[in-house]
Parts: C-alpha cells; structure tokens; sequence
C-alpha cells in the first residue's frame, strides 16, 4: 500500500512537471556561465555561546539557466562554497568547505532588466575542515586526532534569494543575494552546545549566456 501510495506521488509530480514545461525546448536554449562572490556564514548552535561572530568565506562556481517560460527558468548550479563560524575564545574558529548543488526555481520579469527570485533545495559534500583557537594560531586539520569529530559529510539544505540581471553584451549579467540554511546536524557526536547547522548569506555576480549566441528572454 505504502509503495503503491509512493508511486502514486512520483506519477502526479511528473505529469505537473510536463503540465508546467510543455513543449520541450532546443538544446540551445541553455545557459551557462559563472558565479564569485562572498559568504558572511554563521553556525546556528542549539545553545548559543557569547562571542560567536559570523565569518567570512568565497563563494564560487558554475551556473547552468534553462528557460521553461518567459517568467519561468530552472536553475542549477556548482559552487565552492566556504562556511563555518569564528571569533569564540573557548570552542575557537571553524572554517568548512563544501561542493554545494543547488537547484533552484527562477521566477524573473523578462525584458532588459530582469529582477528575480530564486528558491530550491541543495546538497553539499564537505570538501575541506580547519579549526584553530584563534586567528594567532595555528590552523590544524579537523580530522587531526587531537581533535577529530564524527561529522556529517553532506549537508542538506533550502536556498532562497532575490536579484537583478541586466544583459550585457551576448549574456546576462546578474547581481543575486541568497540565503542559504542548513537543515542536517553538523557533527553526529553529543556536544555541550547541541545540534549545529549551517546558515550563509552571500552577495554575488553572475554572468550567463545561451549556448548558441542567440539573444532571447533568458540569456
């Protein structure tokens, strides 16, 4: 019953998808490109501690637009995206880095100025963990065993944002700010300060174009 109830589910989103895409679109009407900015990320502890202060990391990586509408693209990107948290004298500064994946909704006004929102899940597979007890000292592995922890290697999560783009020459240029909140506990072991997971806001350009070179609503 269960999985004829999960069937049943999985049909029903694929006829809504193929009501909302319709007619399927040309290869060319993909879009590609690139994204650079900066992460102010914070470490969301279940009891918080006096001092923690946010930390700044890079956001990089590949943007890959295809149009389903005039107002309507989904969106998926690549990105290096550095988080963690710092600035506390007694559980000192972390620094992890993911492999994210999102993929998101794009809903946009067509024309020369395009303004948008942007909202979907994403995946991150830790790629990188230093840890040191202030900014003096010296940065070690996380999986040092003097201070190794059992720690989630994926990362689920919600993005959510808003921006501009502006076509500029045979793409579009974009400035985007996304919010981007963790949903799984970073470390599996018990900690005197609880469950943690991850929260950046990050400010960052963007710049697509349609594989092709022709220009149209979504570059």
């Amino acid at each position: 019953m269960v999985g004829r109830t999960r069937n049943r589910s999985r049909v029903s989103l694929v006829l809504g998808l193929a009501l909302v895409v319709g007619k399927p679109l040309p290869a060319q009407e993909l879009s590609v490109g690139v994204r650079g900015g900066l992460n102010a990320s914070y470490t969301l502890f279940e009891v918080e501690a006096q001092g923690r202060e946010v930390r700044p990391g890079l956001l990089l990586g590949a943007v890959f637009a295809y149009p389903v509408r005039p107002w309507l693209a989904l969106q998926a990107e690549a990105l290096f995206s550095q988080k963690g948290w710092g600035g506390n004298a007694r559980e000192g500064n972390m620094r992890v880095s993911y492999l994210e994946v999102p993929v998101l909704i794009r809903l946009q006004h067509s024309g020369k100025l395009q303004p948008h929102l942007l909202l979907g899940p994403t995946v991150g597979m830790e790629v990188g963990c230093s840890f040191d007890e202030t900014p003096q000292t010296e940065r070690i592995d996380c999986d040092h065993n003097l201070i190794s922890v059992d720690r989630s290697s994926l990362d689920f999560g919600l993005m959510t944002g808003a921006g501009i783009g502006h076509r500029v020459g045979r793409g579009l240029l974009s400035l985007d700010a996304l919010l981007d909140f963790g949903l799984r506990d970073m470390i599996h072991e018990p900690l005197p300060w609880g469950t943690q997971t991850n929260l950046a806001l990050s400010l960052s350009i963007s710049y697509t174009v349609k594989l092709g070179g022709e220009r149209g609503e979504f570059q």
